[in-house]
């Protein structure tokens, strides 16, 4: 049997946590240990988790003394988890009754120590939205370049060998709220002895509403400083395939939250011409035919510098998805 901990920040999740708790407790292949880190919360969730606690043995509740972050109460989960396999739940979040029997299954058949799994964007009102990846990994088993550029950072729907943390020296970084994973997901797939992709929904991304993803930004810095940190973790022979996540981070996401976020046009530029000079003489159509088309069109347009229609599709892009 592979044991399983499960870490779940929390912050004023009061409304949310019961959902969250249950579907791990209710899992079909037992979850051995879910941690709860608190980061002060100010509402009843903590008091929830420990009613909980105290009916169930196998869930732990750690209290920051101040107010650290997800990347920090992720940090110390992992440090505290027992378990041979960690999985991350967000505190609003929740997994399909079957996830990790399923996960397990995988991992198992494939003699695989990383495995991640699609997932559902699940609205109030019961609205479900499918995202899976079986166009990027059409291969079950995802190979170290795809890791490096595409694998998706977010830290949920996957089960990972927790010594791949351990002996690869692999933190959240601290201090900022965005992007903060880049440095850890991927580069825990690509040091993994083999991950595996199972094309199935197995958890529940939900979306709260006046969601903070809607307002304005004023600091930008994390884009640079989780891809310089994302670089350093990975070896220098894999330049183009971290080129082709560069393009995916900077030169779209972040040109992207630039114009979304009005910057100016001199700072917009400056990250593209930031971008050009990474690529080191790589052949630009290799890393663009990886993409879908409307991702494509854009960064073209970037790299030609042609402002008015990136500024023309963020705003399509902001009525589509709402913001």
């Amino acid at each position: 049997m592979k044991e399983i901990s499960v870490i779940i920040p929390n912050y004023n999740s009061g409304t949310y946590i019961k959902r969250c708790l249950d579907s791990l407790l209710e899992q079909e292949y037992k979850v051995n240990e879910i941690i709860v880190i608190d980061d002060c919360s100010k509402d009843e969730s903590k008091d929830i988790v420990k009613d909980y606690a105290e009916k169930n043995g196998n869930i732990v509740l750690l209290e920051n003394k101040e107010n650290k972050g997800v990347a920090y109460s992720r940090n110390k989960g992992i440090e505290n988890a027992k378990s041979e396999y960690i999985m991350f739940c967000d505190s609003d979040d929740w997994y399909e009754k079957d996830a990790t029997k399923k996960m397990v299954a995988t991992l198992e058949k494939n003699q695989a120590d990383f495995v991640m799994t699609g997932y559902y964007i699940t609205y109030n009102n019961g609205k479900k939205i499918e995202i899976k990846f079986n166009e990027l990994f059409k291969e079950k088993i995802i190979d170290k370049d795809t890791c490096i550029a595409f694998l998706p950072i977010t830290s949920s729907a996957k089960l990972i060998k927790k010594s791949i943390f351990e002996e690869h020296g692999l933190k959240y970084i601290e201090g900022i709220k965005n992007c903060e994973e880049l440095p850890v997901i991927p580069v825990a797939a690509f040091w993994s002895g083999k991950a595996v992709y199972l094309d199935e929904c197995l958890y529940n991304y939900y979306q709260r509403e006046n969601s903070a993803s809607n307002n304005k930004i004023q600091d930008l810095s994390f884009y640079d400083i989780t891809y310089t940190k994302f670089c350093e973790k990975i070896p220098k022979e894999y330049k183009a395939a971290v080129n082709t996540r560069m393009f995916e981070h900077l030169l779209y996401s972040k040109t992207f939250s630039l114009i979304k976020n009005n910057f100016t046009n001199e700072e917009i530029i400056k990250n593209i011409k930031r971008c050009k000079k990474e690529l080191n003489g790589q052949k630009i159509n290799r890393i663009l035919k990886k993409f879908p088309l409307r991702k494509k069109i854009f960064l073209i347009c970037a790299l030609l510098e042609i402002k008015f229609p990136l500024k023309l599709y963020v705003k399509l892009q902001e009525k589509i998805i709402g913001g």
